[in-house]
C-alpha cells in the first residue's frame, strides 16, 4: 500500500508540472494524463487505478495497461485527444527505466530510433499469442500525437515533442 501512496503523490507532483493556465475557469480540462501501466490482475489494476483517480488537478486521466503495445496506448491518447484534450503528460508506470520494456516504449514514443531486439527476442511468443496484454501490435508501430505531449517528466532528461515545453 506504500507503493501506491508514493505513486499517487509522484503523479500528483508530476502533473503539476503541466498547470492549467491561472484564472482559467474550472471545468473542461486541457491537460490530459496519460500513465503507461505493465497491467495485471484486477487486484493489481484496480490499485493503479485508484492512484490515479486521486491525482488532484483539473486533468482528464487515462491509463494503457499492456506490454509496450502500440494499439493499446493509441487507443488511450485517442481518447483524450477526443476529449478536446490540448496537450498530453506521459507518465511511464514500470519497476525499472532500464529495462527492455522502458526502451520499446521509448521507441513506440518516437524516442529511440530502433525498437528494443531484447524486447523482441523476449516478446516473440506474446506477437501470437497476445496472453491477454491489450489488443496486440506490430512492434514495430508507433504512437501518434495530434497535440505536444511530454514524456517523463519525471527525469532531468525530459522529451517534449513540440517547441513549447514545459
Amino acid at each position: 500500500m506504500r507503493f501506491f501512496a508514493i505513486f499517487a503523490v509522484f503523479l500528483a507532483v508530476s502533473a503539476g508540472c503541466a498547470p492549467e493556465k491561472r484564472g482559467a475557469a474550472p471545468g473542461k480540462p486541457d491537460t490530459g494524463i496519460l500513465v503507461l501501466a505493465h497491467g495485471g490482475d484486477g487486484k493489481w489494476n484496480r490499485y493503479i487505478e485508484d492512484a490515479v483517480i486521486g491525482v488532484k488537478g483539473n486533468f482528464k486521466k487515462e491509463i494503457a495497461f499492456g506490454m509496450g503495445d502500440a494499439v493499446t496506448i493509441q487507443r488511450e491518447i485517442d481518447k483524450l485527444e477526443s476529449a478536446g484534450i490540448k496537450k498530453i503528460v506521459v507518465i511511464p508506470l514500470f519497476l525499472s527505466s532500464h529495462s527492455e520494456m522502458y526502451r520499446q516504449v521509448e521507441y513506440i514514443f518516437g524516442l529511440r530510433d530502433e525498437p528494443d531486439i531484447l524486447f523482441w527476442i523476449l516478446m516473440g511468443d506474446w506477437q501470437e499469442s497476445r496472453a491477454g496484454h491489450g489488443a496486440g501490435s506490430n512492434m514495430l508501430e508507433r504512437v501518434k500525437f495530434k497535440v505536444p505531449y511530454y514524456f517523463n517528466i519525471s527525469t532531468p532528461n525530459i522529451h517534449c515533442k513540440t517547441s513549447l515545453c514545459i
